[in-house]
């Protein structure tokens, strides 16, 4: 490699040469003539891109409700986490997976921002119409210095590769003021029964002057990703009784899902 040693240096291609930056030096090389690609390389491309697509849908759904700036490496964290999410599909070979035969739960516990995380105790139910609860049990339990309060909200993404939407539904913003009595949060997402749902959670540290616009102040993890819920259950007939008025009621239970997610360490 050649080191720029001119008052401009430059990044990125110009003619036949590409500019570029390597351990703080401003470098120099040619671009190659001809690029030779193996079977497995090509496979492996198709899929890296597949990957980044379904990765950016993702990310730009969140983009709309919640602030990424904190952390300028999420967006390569998401493409490595969808690779081993596409990785998951046994069905297709190499170089023709898709996401929807993938295992979006490999998601589960991916920091939007690396630099902390929500240290609270979650419980995340779905119910049997698709509706998300997401409760915290000890909210307040870690107060960042200078922080006097903390919000909590819920996201939940649902993603459509096959159309390459996903659609953000957000909760209700609660505050809590670590000096009053505590009592738990309970976080309302309204989504389709029938479709695999992300949740996120994200807390934001306040004080006197409003939100603390710091990357060590705002946490947003991904909690659970849940499945779609399955039919509900059909009753059987019941049989005929001699007394109309006493027929036999039994009661169904709705099913639910539950997933719970305690700080590490």
């Amino acid at each position: 490699m050649a080191i720029q040693t001119g008052i401009f240096p430059f990044t990125g291609k110009l003619g036949n040469v590409i500019g570029y930056n390597y351990r703080g030096k401003s470098c120099m090389r040619s671009m190659p003539a001809f690029v030779k690609q193996t079977t497995a390389t090509r496979q492996a491309a198709r899929d890296f891109g597949t990957a980044s697509r379904c990765a950016r849908i993702l990310r730009h759904a969140l983009e709309n409700v919640a602030d990424l700036t904190y952390d300028t490496t999420f967006g390569n964290r998401l493409n490595r986490a969808m690779g081993e999410v596409l990785r998951a599909d046994r069905t297709h070979k190499r170089g023709r997976r898709t996401m929807c035969y993938g295992d979006l739960s490999r998601l589960n516990g991916l920091r939007v921002n690396a630099n902390t995380f929500v240290h609270d105790d979650i419980e995340i139910v779905r119910h049997f119409d698709g509706a998300v609860s997401v409760s915290v049990t000890n909210p307040c339990s870690y107060l960042a210095p200078k922080a006097t309060a903390l919000q909590y909200r819920a996201i939940a993404l649902v993603p459509d590769f096959n159309l390459g939407t996903c659609t953000a539904v957000v909760s209700g913003s609660v505050l809590f003021n670590p000096a009053a009595p505590q009592q738990g949060v309970e976080l309302h997402l309204p989504v389709p029964a029938d479709k695999q749902v992300i949740i996120l959670l994200e807390v934001t540290c306040y004080n006197a002057n409003g939100p603390m616009r710091m990357k060590y102040f705002n946490a947003l993890d991904v909690m659970a990703v849940m499945p779609p819920m399955k039919p509900a259950p059909r009753t059987k007939k019941q049989p005929r009784v001699r007394d109309r008025g006493a027929r036999n009621t039994a009661a169904v239970s709705l099913p639910v899902i539950v997933a719970s997610r305690f700080p590490p360490g």
